[in-house]
């Protein structure tokens, strides 16, 4: 479910107008238009608990722009750790987050999804600058580096470790497919309890993960571990001192001492380093043909693959009830019966072969007709791919509305 906070963006940058910028200091070795550099800053927040909340509270003071992601309520153990209030047991965590967001900042844009962040289609989130993670599992550190690198923006990871009062900022450059992700430095524990959380379908369909356990630690070192990742992000945005991409800062409240060090890009790593570039078109997704959206994305056919939005499977081939194989070659919905056959006859769900990404070859008897002609009557964006080069194409887009 989307929720969106009606409070659009200010005619002018909040830090534009009377007293924005009253008291947000001269930093050291900072621009004297600090203020107005952050006031154009838009930033995802995936995880809006015990950490997130506080990011969002910080945030919302200095940014334009929120987005708000997370798909759990406020719950009686929340109080523990989170900044709120006994009133707000059984609210979307989101709808909290963007709530005070708007209250104590409203001239800022807010926008609020409650759900998964592997759930969320890159386009939906196009126009953001940076992506902060402050997730509680493996799993959703792994989506939180798809979707940041589908974006091409910087991935900020924020955790914490109660047992050790230790908290820890990785920053993500993803500016390319050699720098490093996440997954860089997971270990094979790691990795295992990745695979622990995927559950599956009937229909081979990846279904939400299976309940976590619960972030252990005390207010404090949450409320600083949000610190920790908004200067992280203040620095980056304003160039302060050395440069805290793809670097990882460690800090340990019992010996209070703090460790910033290099992050590896492991050769090895079973992540996707894939970035892409964003190209937008002045046409829509569903009146382009194969041949233009490969132009737009300056790909050659061979080796290139295509995938629309999230709904769309290319039906490749299928065996009607009659017996009969045939070759749709079209693009379906998730949510659309399966393609009939010529004869009347209906497809057999389980005979049939689709492409989530499809090489951009099977099209060419197709190269020059629009997508919708094919099945995809509202696609809003496409995927090309190439190794480990990529492009995000996408039409017009329209804005959300409440």
């Amino acid at each position: 479910m989307t929720m969106t906070i009606d409070h659009p963006a200010p005619a002018s940058p909040p830090s534009a107008r009377p007293g924005r910028a009253s008291r947000f200091p001269a930093i050291l070795g900072a621009p004297a238009d600090s203020a107005e550099r952050l006031a154009q800053v838009r930033v995802i927040v995936a995880g809006c608990g015990s950490v997130g909340l506080n990011v969002v509270s910080h945030l919302a003071r200095m940014i334009r722009a929120l987005m708000c992601i997370d798909s759990k309520n406020i719950k009686t153990e929340s109080l523990q750790t989170h900044p709120v209030t006994p009133a707000e047991i059984g609210l979307a965590k989101v709808r909290v987050a963007a709530t005070w967001a708007a209250r104590v900042n409203p001239e800022i844009e807010v926008r609020a999804l409650d759900g998964l962040l592997g759930q969320q289609s890159p386009y939906d989130l196009l126009g953001y600058d940076y992506l902060v993670a402050a997730v509680d599992n493996l799993r959703a550190e792994l989506e939180a580096n798809d979707i940041s690198r589908a974006l091409g923006i910087p991935l900020i990871r924020v955790s914490v470790h109660g047992e050790t009062l230790s908290a820890q900022v990785q920053f993500f450059s993803n500016q390319s497919a050699e720098t490093p992700c996440p997954g860089c430095v997971f270990g094979t524990r790691d990795w295992a309890e990745v695979e622990s959380l995927r559950r599956y379908a009937c229909d081979g369909s990846e279904r939400p993960p299976a309940a976590e356990i619960p972030t252990m630690s005390i207010p404090s070192l949450c409320s600083l571990a949000a610190d920790l990742c908004v200067h992280q992000l203040l620095r980056d945005v304003l160039g302060i001192g050395r440069s805290v991409r793809d670097s990882v800062l460690s800090y340990s409240a019992i010996s209070h001492r703090a460790l910033v060090s290099s992050l590896p890009r492991a050769p090895d790593c079973r992540a996707s380093h894939r970035v892409l570039r964003i190209v937008p078109v002045n046409t829509f997704i569903s009146l382009s043909s194969p041949e233009e959206l490969l132009a737009s994305a300056g790909l050659q056919a061979e080796k290139t693959r295509l995938a629309l939005d999230d709904q769309y499977v290319f039906v490749d081939a299928a065996r009607c009830s009659c017996g009969r194989d045939w070759s749709p070659a079209r693009f379906m919905n998730r949510r659309e019966a399966l393609p009939g056959c010529p004869c009347g006859g209906a497809s057999a769900s389980i005979n049939i072969h689709t492409f989530r990404e499809v090489p951009v070859r099977r099209l060419e008897a197709h190269w020059t007709e629009p997508l919708a002609s094919l099945g995809a009557d509202s696609a809003r964006y496409a995927i090309l791919t190439a190794g480990e080069d990529g492009v995000l194409v996408h039409g017009p887009r329209q804005e959300a509305t409440p």
